[in-house]
C-alpha cells in the first residue's frame, strides 16, 4: 500500500502489481500461503493478482470476509437484517471466486468475538438487555455470533464443498461457546499475540476445540509492557 494511502486502498488495482515483487520475496523467503482479509472491489483485477501469486511463485490465498465488524453503522450479528446482508456478501464472494485454483480456503471474520469478549464494537438487541447480566449477556451475543457463522459456514460448503472453511477470532475467552455451535467449521483461524512464546495455548485449544489450527497472526511487538519502553534486545532475539 502506497505512502498515503490507508486500508481502503484497492492494492489489486495497482497498475504497478506489487504482488509480483512481493511474491517474488515470501517465495525465497519460503512462503507458500497468504491471507487476504477481503477481496477487492473489481473481482476481475483480484483473481489476475491471486492466480499471479500461484501461477508465477506456487503461493496460494486464503480468501477471507470480516463480516462487516468493521463497517458503519456498526456491525450488530443480533439483527436479522444484518446477518442476511452478510451472509449475500459472503456466499456472492464464494460463488465469484469458486473457481480460481490458487485459492486453498475461504475465512469467516477476524477478531469479531472482540465485541463481546473485549467489547470492542459492542452490540445487543432487546432480548439481550432483557438479560440484565452481564455474564448472561455475554454469553447471550457469543451463541448468537458463532452461530451465524455456522450457518455461513453450512451455505458456503454447499457452493464449494472441496474446500475449507476457517472460524477467525482472536484469543480463546469464548471457544469453549464456539465448539459447541460451530460444528460445521474445519479449522480455527487463531489470532494471539502471546509474546515470544505461544505458552499453552496449543494445549488450550486442543482440550476446548480439538480441530486444526490456523494462526492467521502472531508475534511479539517491541513494546514491553513490564518495563513501559520498548525492548530491542528482546524484540531481536524473538526474530
Amino acid at each position: 500500500i502506497p505512502i498515503g494511502k490507508d486500508f481502503e486502498y484497492d492494492f489489486w488495482a495497482d497498475p504497478g502489481k506489487p504482488w509480483l515483487t512481493d511474491g517474488k520475496l515470501m517465495k525465497e523467503a519460503g512462503v507458500n500461503t497468504v491471507r487476504i482479509y477481503r477481496t477487492g472491489k473489481h473481482p476481475k483485477l483480484t483473481k489476475r493478482g491471486i492466480n499471479d501469486l500461484y501461477r508465477k511463485f506456487g503461493i496460494r490465498t486464503f480468501v477471507g470476509h470480516y463480516l462487516g465488524f468493521w463497517d458503519w453503522p456498526p456491525a450488530n450479528y443480533a439483527s436479522g437484517n444484518f446477518q442476511k446482508k452478510m451472509t449475500q456478501e459472503v456466499l456472492s464472494m464464494v460463488r465469484e471466486y469458486k473457481s480460481e485454483p490458487g485459492i486453498i480456503g475461504w475465512i469467516l471474520g477476524n477478531e469479531n468475538n472482540y465485541s463481546f469478549d473485549q467489547n470492542v464494537r459492542g452490540w445487543s438487541s432487546d432480548e439481550i438487555d432483557k438479560l440484565n447480566d452481564p455474564k448472561k449477556m455475554w454469553e447471550a451475543r457469543a451463541r448468537i455470533y458463532y452461530r451465524f457463522v455456522n450457518e455461513l459456514a453450512k451455505e458456503v460448503k454447499k457452493i464449494d464443498p472441496s474446500r475449507p472453511v476457517v472460524l477467525g477470532i482472536g484469543e480463546i475467552k469464548s471457544l469453549h461457546i464456539a465448539a459447541q455451535e460451530t460444528p460445521d467449521i474445519d479449522v480455527l483461524g487463531l489470532i494471539a499475540y502471546r509474546g515470544a512464546t505461544f505458552g499453552n495455548l496449543f494445549r488450550q485449544v486442543k482440550q476446548t476445540y480439538d480441530k486444526p489450527v490456523l494462526m492467521t497472526e502472531f508475534g511479539a511487538d517491541r513494546f514491553n509492557a513490564y518495563t513501559r519502553e520498548e525492548d530491542q534486545v528482546s524484540q531481536a532475539r524473538f526474530i
